[in-house]
């Protein structure tokens, strides 16, 4: 099932990426799950060809339930709410709260990349 979402997904991404010059690329399947790299402008984009790629691979009598994550890093995805997703769909943006997480994700790993970049003092001992 998941290998036919991923096909449908890539398949459309790739006329995505033809008619509206969209970056987004399908990179990693793990288990059940399909990362992308997506250029955060074009989130609300991605977001329906994920949806509609997941929940129609298969034909199927009950309702497949699709989650979207969304983050910076794979240890630092936060579940985009429906709220959320119908927002980011009817602005055809991302939505400022969502964009404020993010934007505070992205100074805190700065900020640990910097601390971490950081000579460690020689021991006294």
């Amino acid at each position: 099932m998941v290998k036919h979402a991923m096909i449908a997904i890539d398949e459309a991404l790739r006329k995505a990426t033809a008619n509206q010059k969209l970056r987004a690329k399908l990179l990693l399947q793990i288990h059940d799950e399909l990362i992308l790299e997506v250029p955060i402008e074009e989130v609300p984009n991605v977001v329906g060809i994920i949806r509609t790629g997941m929940s129609a691979a298969l034909p199927l009598s009950l309702p497949l339930p699709v989650t979207i994550n969304i983050g910076e890093r794979l240890g630092s995805l936060m579940s985009l709410s429906e709220e959320c997703l119908r927002e980011m769909q009817t602005l055809g943006r991302i939505p400022e709260k969502l964009d404020t997480q993010l934007s505070e994700i992205r100074d805190e790993q700065e900020n640990k990349r910097q601390h971490l970049s950081q000579p460690t003092p020689p021991s006294t001992q």
